[in-house]
């Protein structure tokens, strides 16, 4: 259990190009955003992430109870390179007053990176 918080600890101070490269789901590149407003709507994320390329799919949780959102949307790409500059842009900009995280869903992690079975 001490090495499974170990490996955690040490995966969080990389860099996005130290933890792996993207990888591509079954359609598309899919990009995973956080810190989301409660009172954004799908519509308002749609518009800025089309500013990067043709968004094929986004999906805006809701919480049942409350009907806001839950704090983050998954998005996808046809073309890596659109979800790229995506990512390159948005990652840390304001969005309804936060500070938004923009990531890659998916990640193929480098060779020689993987947790050894002990």
């Amino acid at each position: 259990m001490d090495a499974d918080v170990a490996h955690q600890n040490e995966n969080q101070s990389l860099t996005a190009s130290d933890r792996g490269t993207a990888a591509k789901s079954v359609e598309g590149w899919v990009l995973i955003a956080t810190n989301i407003h409660e009172e954004a709507q799908e519509e308002d994320l749609y518009d800025i992430f089309a500013d990067y390329g043709d968004v094929t799919y986004i999906q805006v949780p809701l919480d049942r109870r409350t009907g806001y959102v839950k704090g983050y949307a998954v998005l996808e790409y046809s073309l890596e390179s659109e979800a790229k500059k995506a990512v390159d842009a948005l990652n840390g900009s304001d969005f309804f007053g936060r500070k938004i995280k923009v990531d890659w869903a998916f990640r193929k992690e480098p060779i020689g990176n993987h947790i050894s079975d002990q």
